[in-house]
């Protein structure tokens, strides 16, 4: 049996992912390992990139943008390996990352979920666990916190940078690069593919851990991540996905009345934007084509959230 499938999904993204691709057989050592990519109807083709430079990887090609959950179901349904090691086009491994998670899970048989250690581009921390989302991290870690890890030198930065320095178990690591032990996935299912993107990689850790397994964390295999390079061509559309699939985890895994906060919450930020856009056009900030685009895209968030309901 193959040790180990390594899954990336793939959208408009073709240069990066020839350097993940890269990154991988460069750097995995001991592991007996296949690769699957699956390509959500790209524009950019990249049959002849796998021919040419990968022509072990087993390509799948979907004929739409199908997401980030059914696409990777798609090839987690084909996958022969014991543990499953899911990436986003636009990582990159560096030395022994793939083969210190792997020690780890096997000495690990009650960890499900494993995360490494994620850097950015510049080679800083970026976040790779967290807490279950709840209405304090949509309230409060949002405003300050992204902006607090980044920096070492305030004295919550260096507390935040030395959490990121010790294996622990966490609620949830982020779906950019975890190893899965499939074993753990079969008992739980598969990824939710109510979530088109964004909150999936939550969702599945929430309910891995509610089958008594546990999620983890080490900082002893690194990967750097580039970020958001298959979703930067219609910002719109990218937020209401990710109100979408946040609205559905909170229904999935929250009361009713902590759903109803949220949409509250929501609904007031949209329309608070809208105002911001009016004052910004009367001070003669932007042009009036600036407000009515900008109105909008806000207006048609806002309705979209407004309709979602509970039941």
């Amino acid at each position: 049996m193959t040790d180990l499938s390594i899954v990336i999904v793939n959208y408009n993204a073709k240069g990066f992912l020839e350097a993940c691709l890269q990154s991988i057989y460069e750097t995995v050592e001991s592991i007996k390992f296949e690769v699957l990519v699956v390509d959500n109807n790209s524009s950019e083709k990249i049959e002849g990139l796998m021919k040419g430079k990968f022509p072990d990887v087993k390509l799948f090609l979907n004929n739409s943008n199908e997401g980030f959950a059914k696409a990777n179901n798609k090839a987690i349904n084909k996958c022969s390996g014991r543990y499953l090691l899911l990436l986003n086009n636009d990582t990159i491994l560096l030395p022994g990352a793939v083969d210190t998670l792997y020690s780890i899970m096997e000495k690990s048989p009650e960890v499900a979920i494993l995360g490494p250690q994620i850097l950015t581009e510049g080679k800083t921390i970026q976040e790779s666990f967290y807490k279950t989302p709840n209405l304090f991290s949509e309230f409060m870690r949002k405003s300050f916190y992204n902006k607090i890890i980044k920096s070492k030198k305030s004295l919550i930065g260096k507390r935040l940078y030395i959490k990121y320095q010790k294996e622990q178990e966490v609620d949830w690591v982020t779906g950019a690069c975890m190893m899965i032990r499939k074993k753990a996935i079969l008992e739980a299912g598969f990824f939710d593919e109510n979530y088109f993107m964004y909150f999936e990689d939550a969702d599945l850790c929430c309910r891995v851990r509610g089958k008594g397994w546990k999620v983890k964390y080490t900082p002893l295999a690194r990967i750097i991540h580039f970020g958001g390079m298959s979703k930067r061509s219609n910002e719109t559309a990218v937020a209401k996905e990710y109100r979408a699939s946040q609205l559905n985890f909170y229904r999935k895994h929250h009361n009713k009345f902590t759903f109803i906060v949220l949409k509250t919450y929501l609904l007031l930020k949209y329309m608070h934007k809208a105002i911001s856009f009016m004052l910004l056009f009367l001070i003669k900030k932007n042009s009036l084509a600036e407000l009515k685009e900008n109105l909008t895209d806000s207006g048609d968030i806002f309705c979209f959230i407004l309709k979602y309901s509970y039941e």
